[in-house]
């Protein structure tokens, strides 16, 4: 027995592949992550939905486990058909577990493609994600998954709630004027909508969020803070003060280097009052750069580098 996955495109009708519809067409039961989709009418189908699932106050990804193992279940006795939004590979967490779930249960998987909604987000922006572009999950998102390099997108922005969550996290990493744009139903004739504001705003009231909106974020903004790889990035390795490798370059060298920061940081210490948070700050930076100067002179000289020195850490 089988399921099949198949994708219903970005919400035209014309994004759905000619196997996918043939597919639909075949006979077997159709189940659909969710039925609110503009195509789902147009194709005049039978199916089952899990829309219930969703209105049980369970987390997304219970959710996705409970649609995975009973769509698993049913194709083990019948062939049946599993149809998502978009295209089954771009964020559709239900279809990599009902992939593990089949292959533990000797369940066959054929999966079906059809444009995603992402194909249709670089048409209506007009970018080219070969310049730089991350893909991010509203639900599964952190400050590091954040560039200001890339062009980001953020999908699974369903209402005001998860909004004012992401501008929140987002507001970590950018200033509060930060441009931004919400998208809904990009790729479908006649309902596509897209708006610019400032970051702060987002979450206000007269914006609307549905199933399909996504947050866009251009690539070239500003951060609020900067990181040890800004830092890095800034540093001349010509001008770091080296008080040791005048002589033949070796391990002693680098103990002395070693050694005379450490005593730079004790005096520093040695200095701070109880209650004076910015002497602290001053005083973890300085160690901080001292530390980071140490790994580009060792990258310099071709014996080790800051990401070496990370790695060491993890044994």
């Amino acid at each position: 027995m089988s399921i099949s996955i198949i994708g219903l495109g970005a919400g035209d009708i014309s994004q759905i592949s000619h196997r996918a519809v043939e597919e639909l067409r075949s006979g077997k039961k159709i189940y659909l992550r969710t039925s609110k989709h503009p195509v789902v009418d147009l194709l005049g189908i039978e199916y089952e939905s899990f829309d219930s699932y969703y209105d049980q106050g369970e987390k997304f990804e219970e959710v996705y486990d409970r649609i995975a193992q009973k769509l698993v279940d049913l194709g083990k006795d019948t062939d049946i058909i599993y149809a998502v939004p978009g295209h089954p590979r771009v964020a559709e967490t239900s279809v990599g577990l009902v992939e593990d779930y089949s292959r533990a249960n000797g369940v066959d998987v054929d999966v079906i493609a059809s444009m995603s909604f992402i194909d249709a987000m670089y048409n209506y922006l007009a970018f080219d994600p070969s310049e730089g572009f991350r893909l991010l999950d509203a639900f599964n998102i952190d400050k590091r998954d954040l560039s200001i390099d890339s062009n980001i997108i953020i999908t699974q922005v369903y209402d005001r709630y998860i909004a004012s969550n992401i501008k929140l996290m987002l507001m970590d990493y950018y200033h509060d004027d930060q441009k931004v744009w919400i998208v809904k139903s990009a790729g479908i004739k006649g309902m596509e909508y897209k708006k610019e504001l400032d970051l702060y705003d987002l979450d206000r009231e007269e914006n609307y969020f549905d199933h399909l909106t996504s947050l866009y974020i251009p690539k070239g903004g500003n951060k609020k803070t900067s990181d040890v790889y800004d830092i890095v990035k800034g540093m001349d390795i010509g001008n770091i003060e080296r008080v040791s490798l005048e002589d033949n370059p070796g391990m002693v060298n680098y103990t002395q280097e070693i050694d005379y920061r450490l005593s730079k940081l004790k005096e520093g210490l040695d200095r701070i009052k109880d209650d004076d948070l910015d002497d602290v700050m001053d005083l973890v930076g300085q160690g901080l750069m001292d530390i980071l100067e140490v790994c580009e002179i060792g990258k310099d000289e071709g014996l080790f580098d800051l990401d070496e020195i990370c790695e060491r850490l993890k044994k």
